[in-house]
């Protein structure tokens, strides 16, 4: 009854005939690959941690000032560190609107904002091809009818449906980038609504 209109929304939540299902099902990752890539993640959270402790940023975390002495548009590094900071926080679901708040803070308006565009795209695209080439393979395998038709939905419209949960207020950046990552999704609506 609530989808008589038959739109692609309703059509995404009802059963489908089987015969209307298709998912491009890649290859199975294998444990092998699945060890490399958890390794490889651990890795690299170390070397973030290392890389943390001994520059000591933590102390630049609660005095503004030294913040701004140590990553302000006067030091030669300060806008690459920022950069390389808010791409991690971004990849890792952090709020790209405090990064926006301190880049602009920090550089000013239009710089900030094309330092924050920068940084939250390519901090957004890394666990979409994370999952893209990791988790794609497991979840075509485990998941339901209905996250198929939910897939084809996404698959269909891809920059609309990337942008709509993007401008949703209590979205998860880091669950919308794997979600996006495991779907059929392209790669081009994907940064391009992320943008």
């Amino acid at each position: 009854k609530f989808c008589r209109l038959r739109s692609p929304f309703c059509k995404a939540l009802l059963p489908a005939h089987p015969d209307t299902m298709a998912i491009d099902t890649p290859k199975d990752p294998g444990p092998r690959r699945l060890i490399v890539n958890g390794v490889v993640i651990a890795v690299a959270l170390a070397v973030v941690w290392i890389i943390f402790e001994r520059l000591g940023l933590d102390d630049y975390i609660r005095d503004y000032k030294a913040l701004k002495e140590a990553l302000g548009p006067e030091t030669t590094h300060g806008p690459i560190l920022f950069f390389l900071i808010a791409t991690l926080l971004t990849g890792l679901g952090f709020s790209k609107h405090i990064i926006a708040m301190a880049a602009g803070y920090l550089y000013g308006l239009t710089y900030g904002i094309v330092l924050t565009m920068v940084a939250s795209t390519v901090g957004s695209a890394v666990p979409f091809f994370y999952a893209r080439y990791l988790g794609r393979a497991l979840v075509a395998r485990k998941l339901s009818d209905r996250w198929r038709r939910i897939d084809d939905l996404i698959a269909d419209n891809p920059f609309t449906s990337t942008l709509i949960i993007r401008w949703f207020p209590i979205s998860s950046n880091i669950i919308v980038n794997l979600l996006a990552g495991v779907s059929s999704m392209q790669t081009a609506p994907f940064i391009g609504a992320t943008i």
